[in-house]
């Protein structure tokens, strides 16, 4: 397989990677939605990477917004710390949203 075959799959898996995410958080969302109007959404509150996070994020939605006039730059401001406490899982589902619109 040539280097720019094996691009060619990379970018293929990333995008699929990207619908899949997509398609989860799609799902994510409707079952929150149940849970917060039932009064049953539960916060899991831990310590967790940010700069990672932004990391992946950046990795999986680079890709769906090459064509569009967006840069994504997966840093974090000076003096902000990488670990935080949080749900990392809402932190990524609602980066994931704001990142869709």
């Amino acid at each position: 397989m040539t280097r720019a075959a094996s691009d060619v799959h990379r970018e293929r898996l990333q995008l699929a990677k990207g619908a899949a995410e997509t398609l989860l958080t799609l799902l994510d969302d409707l079952l929150d939605f149940s849970k917060m109007e039932a009064g049953k959404l539960e916060l899991h509150v831990a310590p967790f990477d940010l700069g990672e996070l932004l990391r992946e994020m950046h990795l999986v939605h680079s890709a769906l917004v090459q064509d569009r006039p967006i840069v994504l730059q997966p840093e974090l401001g000076e003096g902000v710390e990488g670990q935080v406490l949080g749900d990392p899982m809402r932190t990524r589902q609602i980066l994931r949203n704001y990142l869709d619109n």
